[in-house]
């Protein structure tokens, strides 16, 4: 199954920190903020429970801090029961 939305990557505010370590972190935590009051995080958490395995996509060279490693983990708590 192939399913492609712009609705779960960062909005352009959240973009700045140029996948720099430094601020990851700060990243992250604008990131979050952002998946909590996107109504389409539902939807995505429904196609995950539906499917026993998604898999996201980025284009950041960066394999140890990108968004999608921030939307997995947020999925992984949020679905954790």
């Amino acid at each position: 199954m192939t399913f492609g939305s712009g609705t779960w990557h960062p909005p352009p505010s959240g973009r700045e920190f140029n996948h720099g370590p430094e601020r990851f972190a700060g990243f992250s935590d604008r990131y979050r903020v952002e998946l909590d009051s996107n109504p389409a995080v539902e939807t995505l958490l429904e196609l995950a429970s539906e499917h026993p395995r998604i898999t996201l996509l980025y284009a950041a060279r960066n394999t140890e801090a990108n968004h999608a490693l921030v939307l997995l983990e947020y999925l992984r708590e949020r679905t954790a029961g």
